[in-house]
């Protein structure tokens, strides 16, 4: 049974010996579901970063930066992929070179489909993963990412 507490003007729950805030998850290396949402550390949504390299056509802000897309300075100029595109970049239906990240399926070092490896966005939890490198969580269990 929980117990709940107004504690200078902010909710409280007594759980297990623990108290817990609703909000967002804060402190994601303790051991403790301290938002009270049931999920513990990497296991809850709050833990697990999305931000990685920008993907330069898919309408979503990926470095977490503020910018989206071909106004973020990362995405710089496409280059057209007449003569071929360098390492880490495939030519797409448009003619020109998009990173690997953007391919929609694992190659390169990606251990997912455009997430994991170096270069591309950690993963989400259920994609695979060949570390704990390449998960959002920072914890890969049997090549799944928790």
């Amino acid at each position: 049974m929980a117990l709940w507490i107004i504690w200078h003007g902010c909710v409280l729950q007594q759980q297990a010996g623990s108290c817990c805030s609703p909000g967002p998850e804060t402190n994601c290396t303790n051991g403790l579901d301290d938002d009270c949402d049931g999920l513990v550390d990497g296991a809850d949504p709050d833990c697990q970063s999305t931000c990685g390299l920008e993907q330069c056509w898919n309408g979503v802000d990926d470095d977490c930066d503020g910018l989206i897309d071909l106004a973020d300075p990362d995405c710089g100029v496409l280059l057209p992929c007449w003569d071929g595109c360098s390492y880490g970049y495939v030519c797409f239906a448009d003619f020109f070179c998009h990173s690997h990240c953007e391919a929609g399926g694992p190659d390169y070092d990606e251990s997912d489909s455009d997430c994991g490896g170096i270069d591309c966005p950690r993963c989400a939890a259920g994609a695979r993963c060949l570390s704990a490198f390449d998960c959002a969580s920072g914890n890969c269990l049997n090549g799944i990412c928790q």
